[in-house]
């Protein structure tokens, strides 16, 4: 007995000092999906969430968990991102003209672009409402879409490590950029074209801490790769491509926003189709929810999606609504 617990010790020990160095490297892959239960499916949490702070939700787009644990919805038609516990409290709310998506960095300030493609900040320390921070240069598009009043940025992610560096998308340049902490320019993240490591008219973006590895996961509007998961500082895709890739062939179905789960298997809002998709790290797909369900409660154009434990939040764009999913082994009949 003496001797096992020498044996534990040491290897606590040994622990201890690997977790302490510099020099152990971090692995580059996400962790394997844990195995799928054929049982397993996303039971709608009823009630919805309709309203907050006595006003109703009127087309929100986007839902983003943050890191100080709340919940933050892009109200987009009530001009204002709402601050909510996980359990669906009011808070606070902030006012913003049209967000479209928002985002919060690790030293809790937030982040959203809205209709008029501007870059807003809401800084913690000093508090108050959203501030402009960069405006996206006018882009002057052919015929018949002739104007400079159509949403240039679409998405925006905020790097999930404290350097306060983000990205955002640009739809109709082709590209992911990555500014830095003070609202500066600092590289294309992703470059345009239809391959892999590439996009073209991005419309979400989000980034990952997986493993202690920066990735960035963005879906595109236009093109075969349609959804992808890529490392931030390479942009080495995570998805190995192929045509049997469930993932690439979603264009049709109006894909809006991706989430990872703490397994790497990958959410993202098919809002043509008014479901969420879940798919394995490999891009198979593995399961549909959001229409299994009674009328009053299926999705409807839903549109931003975050992941949380065993839950799933989604912001149900055209039922006015923010819905939470839980997982079951039980499928409901």
């Amino acid at each position: 007995m003496k001797a096992l617990i020498s044996i534990v010790l040491v290897m606590g020990l040994a622990l201890l000092m690997l977790d302490c160095s510099e020099k152990v490297s971090q692995p580059t892959n996400l962790p394997e999906p844990g195995s799928i239960n054929p049982d397993t499916t996303y039971v709608m949490i009823t009630p919805a969430w309709t309203e907050a702070n006595g006003i109703a939700f009127d087309r929100p787009t986007d839902v983003k968990i943050g890191y100080d644990r709340y919940l933050y919805v892009a109200d987009r038609n009530n001009n204002r991102v709402v601050k909510m516990t996980l359990a669906g409290d009011f808070v606070e709310s902030y006012q913003i003209p049209r967000p479209s998506q928002v985002t919060q960095d690790r030293a809790l300030d937030l982040l959203a672009v809205t209709d008029s493609s501007v870059v807003w900040r809401r800084s913690f320390r000093d508090g108050g409402d959203f501030q402009a921070a960069y405006t996206a240069p006018d882009i002057y598009l052919p015929p018949p879409i002739d104007d400079s009043g159509h949403a240039v940025l679409f998405g925006i992610a905020a790097s999930p490590f404290p350097d306060k560096t983000y990205s955002f998308s640009n739809f109709y340049e082709n590209e992911i950029y990555r500014f830095d902490s003070d609202d500066e320019f600092v590289a294309v993240q992703v470059p345009p074209g239809n391959a892999p490591g590439r996009v073209s008219a991005p419309v979400a973006v989000n980034s990952f801490n997986i493993r202690g590895q920066y990735y960035i996961g963005y879906t595109s509007g236009r093109s075969s790769f349609a959804v992808q998961l890529v490392e931030a500082s390479t942009g080495q895709p995570v998805i190995p491509f192929s045509d049997s890739a469930d993932i690439y062939l979603t264009t049709v179905n109006g894909h809006k926003d991706i989430a990872v789960d703490d397994l790497g298997n990958i959410f993202v809002t098919m809002a043509t189709a008014s479901e969420v998709w879940k798919f394995s790290r490999n891009g198979q797909l593995l399961l549909k929810f959001g229409q299994d369900a009674p009328p009053e409660d299926r999705l409807d154009n839903p549109r931003g999606i975050d992941a949380y434990q065993q839950y799933i939040y989604v912001a149900d764009t055209d039922n006015n609504r923010v819905v939470r999913f839980e997982t079951s082994t039980s499928p409901q009949q």
